[in-house]
């Protein structure tokens, strides 16, 4: 075997590449998955997917960090895209730690029903700075959060302290992606 010729510090440079590389090719493929998406040319490619486990590997990070709870006590296996379901995923989490509250939690659950076949995802924040103001908003909220090129920011009453920076793409792209599984997107503020 090869591996016995290498010493401990040549393998664990080897597994640090290959991570590093599937890193890289990961990003790339969502990159690439993304332009697809926008362009309406993707064609989802469905498998049967353990959806509990898939999202949370591919946060890379464990359930304590980002707590999931599957409403209703068991998730089947879906056959869904697991590159789409990921990106949506991936995205909800990112926008809910940058704009909920600092140090908050953020909690994912997920729900599949049966009778109609639909399968929910809901990725739950704390409120965050400037909660109430989008609240006032109203439906005008959620419009903006999903419309292309659109940062939520400008359009709240009052100043906002945090600067983020952010295309205003992130939550368009999801809905495409959504869409792309017959699917969609919403956002509710709530007190």
């Amino acid at each position: 075997d090869a591996r016995e010729f290498l010493d401990k510090k040549a393998l664990k440079s080897l597994v640090d590449l290959d991570g590093t590389l599937h890193g890289v090719l990961e990003t790339v493929l969502a990159e690439v998955m993304a332009r697809e998406v926008v362009h309406e040319v993707y064609q989802p490619r469905l498998d049967e997917l353990d959806v509990p486990t898939m999202l949370v590997s591919g946060l890379g990070m464990s359930k304590e960090r980002i707590p999931m709870t599957i409403k209703g006590g068991s998730m089947p296996k879906l056959l869904l895209d697991a590159q789409l379901i990921g990106h949506i995923h991936r995205n909800a989490v990112s926008n809910a730690c940058k704009y909920g509250k600092e140090g908050g939690k953020v909690q994912t659950f997920l729900e599949f029903d049966s009778a109609n076949q639909i399968f929910r995802l809901e990725v739950i924040n704390e409120p965050g700075f400037g909660h109430e103001s989008l609240m006032a908003m109203g439906d005008s909220a959620s419009e903006f959060v999903f419309a292309q090129g659109v940062r939520l920011q400008p359009h709240m009453k009052g100043k906002t302290e945090k600067k983020l920076d952010s295309s205003g793409d992130g939550a368009w792209i999801m809905q495409k992606c959504a869409k792309t599984l017959k699917g969609e997107c919403q956002i509710y503020f709530t007190a």
